[in-house]
């Protein structure tokens, strides 16, 4: 949960809710609560317990239908060839 917060607090485009489970059961039998900490992306991908912060970022790769690395285009090569004159 720390790692979602951290991405949350660093970011505008990440929002990290903690939530009490016994304080909120319907919310817990929804997202169906049975082990503590439990870390939903998006309502697509979950799972549960203490995670490294690489497992966190392949279940938001997944739950956003991409494939982990580097955005598009970069890295890329971007010098054009020059003609001889």
């Amino acid at each position: 949960m720390r790692s979602a917060i951290n991405l949350a607090m660093a970011s505008p485009l990440v929002t990290a809710e903690a939530v009490e489970a016994s304080s909120y059961p319907d919310l817990a039998r929804r997202y169906q609560v049975f082990a503590v900490p439990k870390t939903v992306v998006n309502d697509r991908v979950a799972f549960e317990g203490a995670v490294p912060e690489a497992y966190l970022w392949s279940a938001i790769w997944q739950a956003l239908g991409v494939q982990p690395g580097r955005p598009e285009g970069a890295g890329e090569d971007r010098r054009e060839e020059t003609q001889e004159e």
